[in-house]
């Protein structure tokens, strides 16, 4: 009878001990090295939407591009998702005026395009071309 108790006592160990390892199989590996989530997508800037630009220097003479910022930081509900001085470009036109006439553009928000239409160089404003996902910087 001791015998029996023992060997009962042995495999409901070896029972036990089975179930805990299977149990670790499905849990993570606390040595595995843990990744970091690349930053959720926050938020959708709306078409129409009107951000403060200015040009930054002049073009050269010729030149198809001009180098644009933003002058006041682009908020969505509350929430900055491009700071003031976020680089951009715009489509310089040819023409010998002081301030170039600009077509189209966008703002570089850390390797995401924000496309920019109806650039205004003298009232300092663009409007957003179309609806634009984005994940903030910061």
């Amino acid at each position: 009878m001791i015998r029996a108790f023992l060997a009962g006592g042995a495999a409901a160990l070896l029972f036990a001990g089975g179930v805990a390892a299977a149990q670790n199989m499905f849990l993570p590996d606390p040595r595995a090295e843990v990744q970091e989530a690349a930053p959720a997508a926050c938020c959708t800037i709306p078409a129409k939407t009107l951000v403060a630009i200015e040009v930054v220097g002049k073009a050269a003479k010729g030149a198809d591009h001009v180098a644009i910022r933003l002058t006041q930081p682009l908020t969505i509900d509350a929430r900055v998702v491009a700071p003031a001085g976020t680089p951009g470009q715009a489509e310089a036109a040819r023409g010998g005026k002081s301030e170039p006439a600009l077509a189209t553009g966008y703002l570089d928000l850390n390797g995401q395009r924000i496309p920019l239409d109806n650039l205004d160089a003298k009232r300092a404003s663009a409007t957003v071309s179309s609806d634009t996902v984005v994940t903030p910087a910061g």
